[in-house]
């Protein structure tokens, strides 16, 4: 790497939700299962199945998304790359890195909330439909690349 080119590691850290939203994601995904699964079986006239057959699925989908999120399933961490005129996130997935590099002049806008800061080339839509660059608060160096990048772009607090 050049020697102005910084590379930061994102630690992977694990998601622990309180027992009342444990619950609260088991009932909402075994209500959509059950409300998904009738609602195909009506569409297309299907013969409903016993109550035990009917609920064995939905129940196991309710209980792995409950104990396990999503998020925990898939992002392994990743690394955020700072240069002289441009930023690079990689974010390490279960089979392949997302890779999303901007360049200072495509810089549109940088929000900051207490998750950390979201670096885009688009508006609000356009940078969750086509990525962004993240780089967590929990980062050791964060301050120093939120200085970096208030250079750059003025940062928009956001709640």
């Amino acid at each position: 790497m050049e020697p102005a080119v910084r590379q930061y590691e994102i630690k992977h850290q694990p998601i622990t939700l309180s027992w009342w939203k444990k619950l609260a994601t088991f009932f909402a995904v075994l209500f959509f299962t059950l409300a998904l699964r009738w609602s195909i079986e009506y569409l297309f006239h299907w013969k409903h199945p016993s109550v035990i057959g009917a609920l064995f699925v939905p129940v196991a989908l309710a209980v792995l998304f409950a104990v396990r999120p999503i998020q925990e399933q898939i992002v392994r961490g990743g690394s955020v790359i700072l240069g002289d005129d441009f930023i690079e996130g990689h974010t390490q997935l279960n089979w392949f890195t997302v890779k999303k590099r901007l360049y200072r002049d495509q810089i549109k806008c940088i929000s900051e909330n207490r998750r950390g800061l979201r670096v885009m080339n688009r508006g609000e839509f356009g940078a969750f439909m086509t990525g962004f660059v993240f780089v967590p608060a929990a980062l050791a160096e964060y301050q120093e690349i939120k200085a970096v990048l208030e250079q750059w772009v003025p940062i928009q607090n956001r709640v």
